[in-house]
């Protein structure tokens, strides 16, 4: 018995079709052939500035995580229930090492901000001028608006967010233990 399946169409024939060029695609060519070696020029330059940042970054936070670490050991030591460490001289004493570690770190923090600006900044010079090369924008303004932001984040202690949370933190631990020693002198010995 046959089957009656109706015959299944022949597709039309393809059409090799001419690519076409998109906005998008011809941003990404060069204007002339000096043009690539200089930008491979300059992802060398920015890479370096940009790992200058990151190695030093790490640096920064490896430095705040040990002085963090002290301070809480000290913190420890001293509102521990057995320590004789109480009274006035001793707070007196604590909130000086806590200010004293605070400007210490401040110290630290300052200049190497100052370095990471200067290499975030070139970080960025480098990466604008090559986006001038192929000529590239985002098609979304949000980002280099963000861009812009983070740019200008980056210019001071106070501004750039990492160092300025080390430094709160260091100024936070240094309240929180002087606090702590300032309630356990005033405890009476007996109410344990």
């Amino acid at each position: 018995m046959k089957s009656h399946t109706p015959p299944v169409p022949t597709p039309p024939p393809t059409v090799k079709e001419e690519h076409k060029e998109s906005p998008s695609t011809t941003k990404l060519r060069f204007d002339d052939s000096n043009a690539q070696p200089l930008f491979a020029s300059l992802e060398v330059l920015r890479k370096a500035a940009f790992d200058r940042f990151d190695k030093r970054r790490g640096f920064e936070w490896r430095i705040a995580l040990a002085l963090w670490a002290g301070m809480g050991a000290f913190g420890a030591l001293i509102v521990a229930k057995d320590s004789p460490l109480r009274g006035f001289s001793v707070v007196l004493f604590a909130s000086a090492m806590a200010l004293t570690l605070a400007g210490l770190h401040a110290s630290f923090l300052w200049p190497l901000t100052k370095r990471n600006t200067l290499d975030s900044a070139m970080s960025f010079e480098y990466e604008d001028e090559m986006r001038r090369l192929i000529h590239w924008e985002f098609l979304d303004d949000k980002i280099d608006k963000e861009r812009d932001r983070v740019k200008k984040q980056h210019r001071n202690l106070m501004t750039n967010y990492s160092p300025r949370f080390q430094f709160l933190v260091t100024l936070v631990l240094g309240a929180i233990i002087v606090a702590a020693l300032i309630w356990k002198s005033m405890q009476v010995d007996g109410l344990n």
